[in-house]
């Protein structure tokens, strides 16, 4: 598994690359993350495809999943993330910054 460190302004943290089925991501974010909660985010094309296998293996790995959609080709992609609706739900998920997302 390869790792990319990314260095953002407010904090820094690690990409995981590696070549495994969407059966197996809740025992591979297991094994590199831990937490409780995670949130998917995806757009409307690609959601559809993989969302349920991919929330199936989460919740399989012991994680209370929640999941982010947003349109297509929107230029505004992250906006609708920061809206209190979607912090109070992720709250009540109890999602911290040990959380996958």
């Amino acid at each position: 598994m390869s790792v990319i460190k990314v260095d953002a302004a407010s904090h820094s943290y690690d990409v995981f690359v590696d070549e495994f089925t969407l059966d197996q991501l809740g025992e591979v974010c297991r094994d590199v993350s831990g937490g409780d909660a995670c949130c998917i985010v995806s757009d409307s094309n690609v959601a559809p495809l993989y969302l349920p296998r991919a929330k199936a293996s989460l919740e399989a790995a012991g994680y209370t999943v929640s999941s982010f959609v947003f349109e297509a080709g929107s230029r505004k992609r992250f906006r609708p993330m920061l809206r209190p609706s979607r912090l109070l739900r992720m709250r009540a998920l109890r999602a911290r910054r040990s959380s996958s997302l």
